[in-house]
């Protein structure tokens, strides 16, 4: 991402100095008034209609051109998000992503229940996801009865070894094998519950941060039906709709502005605007894909407690077991880490969005270097599930 973003900011510098439109004068004075559109003709100033040049023209266009693919992304996103109320939603945030209100993304599978919260615009209820999250749970409750039958078996087979087994290393070898054995089914029932746990405490740090951002009054405020009457709602929406107070006082978005503005400074906001944009479409996509991992990890899950005895009785070392923890608590609480991040971070840039858009869209990808500081802080090694986002930003 780093290079398309350069090439388009080197391409707008150079065209905003070389094909700027120039006005030539002798003097100050003379400048200011051709400026004006005043004239000095046989010595009665006239005023005449500015005529839009070339470059006036090919900034327009580029404007139409650029300004068009933001759009189509922001209505795809939100038509992909729109809840099952009749509520419709205009915008796609990431902050309302991170901060857990599009049910679209939500990943407590052990909570199967449609959410009946219609009136709520803060949180998008989703049938497709309720549809995931069913399939999820018939798959688990098989793999669950695969896994116990599968257990019984082992002990079968374990049973049998220590009957026939008349060399005292060997028992002493069968006898730890029941152990694992024993480690193993009582993982399979408790697996549930550590699921449930982990997944309770995921929301309820996402929803303590929520709660904060929310009693900031800058941002955390969920981005709903009327966003363009509605100033100040979030970050995303505050950044294209602007904020202006019942007294006049804020700023306009870039929405306004682009339409406001002459053609150069309205490509240049459209180029910001299609930056933000691609931001929005990554972040879809990621949490997609990790509302989706975790279902598979979910799934999958029973199976890892049959190889946890075989792997404890190799080389007394879960690998299995290990790796599939790990991969399902990275991709659980790196939402509750991007939300907190997000907070400080977009706190932090609110009051230069007016002047400098750009650079507050620019602190998106700072989430990933807070991210990574995070991680090594803390020593938690990547997974393969959840990749960086340095390598696709």
């Amino acid at each position: 991402m780093k290079k398309p973003i350069a090439i388009l900011l080197i391409f707008i510098f150079l065209s905003t100095t070389i094909l700027q439109n120039r006005v030539w004068a002798t003097d100050l004075e003379s400048f200011n008034k051709i400026s004006n559109g005043i004239v000095d003709v046989d010595g009665v100033q006239t005023s005449v209609k500015m005529t839009t040049g070339t470059n006036n023209l090919i900034g327009t266009v580029l404007t139409y051109i650029v300004y068009a693919i933001p759009l189509v992304i922001s209505s795809l996103l939100a038509l992909a998000i729109q809840p099952d109320t009749g509520i419709k939603v205009q915008l796609f945030t990431i902050e309302d992503l991170l901060f857990g209100r599009y049910e679209l993304f939500d990943i407590d599978f052990m909570n199967v229940a449609e959410h009946t919260e219609v009136g709520e615009p803060a949180y998008m209820s989703s049938n497709t996801n309720v549809l995931v999250k069913q399939n999820v749970a018939k798959w688990f409750y098989a793999m669950r009865n695969f896994a116990i039958v599968s257990l019984l078996a082992v002990l079968i087979y374990i049973g049998i070894l220590m009957a026939i087994s008349t060399i005292a290393s060997e028992k002493a070898k069968y006898k730890n094998m029941l152990i694992h054995w024993v480690a193993s089914f009582v993982l399979l029932m408790l697996l549930p519950y550590i699921m449930v746990i982990a997944m309770n405490v995921c929301d309820i740090s996402v929803g303590i941060i929520r709660t904060v951002a929310e009693n900031t009054k800058i941002v955390g405020q969920p981005a709903n039906t009327n966003i363009e009457t509605q100033q100040g709602l979030n970050f995303e929406t505050t950044l294209l709709y602007g904020k202006i107070d019942e007294n006049g006082n804020g700023f306009e978005g870039l929405m306004t502005k682009i339409a406001k503005g002459n053609s150069w400074e309205s490509f240049t906001l459209a180029v910001v605007f299609l930056i933000l944009s691609f931001y929005q479409l990554k972040f879809f996509f990621m949490y997609l894909k990790r509302m989706l991992t975790v279902g598979l990890l979910v799934v999958v899950s029973p199976l890892i407690t049959i190889t946890y005895s075989i792997d404890k009785a190799g080389d007394n070392q879960a690998q299995a077991y290990k790796t599939w923890m790990k991969e399902f608590l990275v991709n659980l609480f790196i939402q509750p880490l991007h939300a907190l991040l997000f907070l400080i971070f977009m706190y932090s840039v609110y009051g230069i969005m007016e002047r400098a858009p750009l650079l507050a869209i620019i602190f998106l990808a700072a989430l990933s270097r807070g991210e990574q500081l995070v991680r090594m802080i803390f020593k938690i090694e990547r997974t393969a599930s959840v990749r960086r986002l340095k390598r696709k930003g």
